[in-house]
């Protein structure tokens, strides 16, 4: 918070281990002599292939269904209560623009 950094006084560089910087009042860092810096590159694999699993999960109701084995309820083998939707063919849409994150995305979303 802006109060906190306001408190610094020999910090000469804040650096963000991430690719944000919403948690880091930086006009405040900048107007006290602080460089502000951050890793735009850090996990966006990672962060790309999660995008793609919620992607599959949701589309095979893999949360609604892990919910109701959680709970005890196993009926959903018998008579499937939840629809599963093919994503073979379909577009992905990326809502948001295509940064750094949408860029690696787009080449693993081919489904058919």
């Amino acid at each position: 918070p802006k109060e906190a950094v306001e408190k610094f006084t020999n910090v000469k560089l804040l650096c963000e281990a991430g690719t944000g910087y919403n948690n880091i009042p930086t006009t405040t860092a900048r107007s006290l002599g602080i460089a502000v810096s951050n890793i735009p590159t850090y996990s966006t694999s990672s962060v790309a292939h999660m995008v793609i699993t919620y992607v599959m999960s949701f589309s095979a109701a893999m949360f609604a269904q892990g919910r109701r084995l959680f709970e005890g309820d196993q009926t959903n083998f018998n008579v499937f209560q939840h629809p599963i939707y093919e994503i073979t063919g379909k577009t992905l849409g990326l809502v948001g623009g295509s940064g750094t994150i949408g860029t690696a995305v787009i080449p693993s979303h081919r489904f058919g």
